[in-house]
């Protein structure tokens, strides 16, 4: 009976020393679990943000072929709408001195402030559209003997 209580008491302690090992270890292993899935969570926001991203940037390209149309094509309707984007920002530019109320300009001025602002626009709308070629202008025919 006493070799018995003796096994007993070695399998308790092997046990309780087991236990504690595999405690140990379970509590390495949540830990690891835990880091991981804070790397998943980070890597899914991230690839959330990466996907708007891509459609922030895809937006942008979009915008920026319609603005290239609009300052580079030569298309009538583009050139008409350029010339009145212009003569809108010449009245203003005009009628600043009345929208800001800081002075006042001739009146006689403000048709030459507008042909002006529109003068100086044009080659500048034609240098931010244009990608080094020139855009080509039709030609009539040569017409007479």
């Amino acid at each position: 009976m006493h070799h018995g209580v003796v096994t007993l008491i070695g399998v308790i302690l092997s046990n309780s020393k087991s236990r504690a090992v595999m405690e140990v270890k379970l509590d390495a292993l949540t830990e690891k679990v835990e880091k991981h899935n804070q790397v998943l969570e980070r890597t899914y926001r991230l690839e959330q943000d990466m996907a708007v991203a891509r459609n922030d940037i895809d937006s942008c390209r979009g915008r920026w072929a319609d603005m290239n149309e609009f300052l580079a094509s030569n298309e009538w309707q583009w050139r008409l709408l350029r010339t009145v984007v212009q003569g809108v920002l010449g009245v203003v530019i005009a009628n600043l001195d009345l929208i800001m109320g800081w002075c006042v300009l001739d009146p006689s001025m403000r048709g030459l402030v507008v042909a002006l602002v529109m003068a100086v626009l044009s080659p500048i709308m034609a240098a931010l559209g244009g990608d080094g070629d020139k855009p080509e202008i039709p030609r009539g025919e040569a017409h007479g003997a």
